[in-house]
């Protein structure tokens, strides 16, 4: 028994590469790709708030959007590829993820 869940905690929190893309309209895509541990990914799923990518498609352009799963797309969980991409920053475009984080340290969110 605690060896499955010691599976799944290992599995929960393994690193992997994901695709961010959301249209937004006529306005354009957000693009982005990046290294995400699962269960932050899911958390910020799982939470519904609305992330305020500011006006990343120029002026006026103020985007705010609940992520949905759909925008994500899961490149690769391979260690090895990842310490690479780790190590060159190869992290490009929109990070959802560290949005929310940086919104959620500075009290956006309650």
């Amino acid at each position: 028994m605690y060896t499955i869940l010691l599976i799944l905690y290992l599995k929960e929190n393994m690193k992997a590469i994901y695709k961010f893309h959301a249209e937004v309209g006529r306005m354009g895509d957000l693009e982005g790709i990046f290294v995400a541990s699962q269960a932050n990914l899911a958390s910020l799923i799982d939470s519904e708030h609305e992330v305020y990518f500011g006006e990343c498609l120029g002026k006026h352009s103020e985007i705010t959007f609940p992520v949905i799963n759909e925008y994500f797309t899961l490149v690769t969980d391979n260690s090895d590829f990842i310490k690479m991409f780790e190590d060159f920053g190869m992290e490009s475009g929109i990070n959802p993820l560290s949005i929310y984080e940086e919104s959620l340290s500075e009290g956006c969110y309650k």
